[in-house]
């Protein structure tokens, strides 16, 4: 029932709105071009992407792995050099599952759409919040889209402050307050590519912080996905001389 008060009241707003965002998240995006692995370098093989509030976004899952993962790769590879690669070759294949969790604070907007009698949203900003849980998972890839052995795990948390109107372009002033990240002015539509680049940054430097965290050991890939390669039967065996002439019978 939220969900669709929310849709009912913000559903202009989300059609033709402007937007300033704020963001304040406990991992920033990071880069090291030296950071490195006894194992050597890595490669994203592929991505699982699940939401669970789907309804709040128009992307599916099958959308949101088509447009994350070459981003996480372009961003692996350009801000960790020495530890991702862009091409499979030479490379140590992961898999890379992204649990996300988006929880808008309905009650606000609600609140000062109704209060205002959509003066605010419609001639002046409204403000929004939104809290965006990330769950980072990435193990060997086992070539059949999973993690083979036991999974590394990270977690982080964006908490989004944003303001939007619709019919004026009010909400291109930047919103006040503290931002970890950059502030950012545009589109609703834009806020969406935004946050996919956003979010393979952080992605990306999730992954860095979890490789490095293993030796050498977790990340060999076995032969024939996990079975151990079998003993060769052992090669024809050459019997030696003897050492007496034969004796007639």
């Amino acid at each position: 029932m939220k969900s669709v008060l929310l849709l009912g009241l913000l559903g202009p707003l989300l059609v033709c709105g402007c937007v300033s965002q704020r963001v304040m998240t406990n991992l920033k995006p990071g880069t090291d071009p030296a950071l490195k692995s006894p194992a050597g370098r890595f490669y994203v093989a592929g991505l699982k992407f699940t939401d669970s509030n789907p309804q709040f976004r128009p992307d599916s899952s099958a959308d949101f792995e088509k447009k994350l993962l070459p981003l996480i790769r372009t961003e692996c590879a350009s801000r960790y050099p020495a530890l991702f690669a862009n091409e499979a070759t030479d490379s140590i294949p992961i898999a890379v599952e992204v649990q996300f969790a988006a929880n808008p604070h309905v009650g606000e907007e609600v609140a000062f759409m109704l209060c205002t009698l959509d003066i605010c949203g419609t001639i002046l900003p409204c403000p929004a919040s939104e809290d965006d849980d990330f769950v980072v998972i990435t193990g060997v890839w086992n070539r059949q889209g999973g993690i083979r052995g036991r999974p590394l795990e990270k977690s982080f948390r964006d908490e989004l402050h944003l303001w939007i109107s619709v019919f004026s372009p009010a909400a291109l002033i930047t919103i006040p307050g503290d931002s970890d990240l950059p502030k950012t002015s545009g589109t609703v539509f834009s806020k969406m590519d935004e946050w996919y680049q956003r979010s393979a940054q952080q992605i990306a430097t999730a992954l860095a912080q979890l490789v490095v965290t293993r030796d050498e050991e977790y990340w060999t890939v076995p032969t024939f996905e996990g079975r151990p390669r079998a003993t060769p039967p052992p090669g024809p065996t050459t019997l030696p001389p003897p050492t007496e002439s034969a004796q007639p019978f």
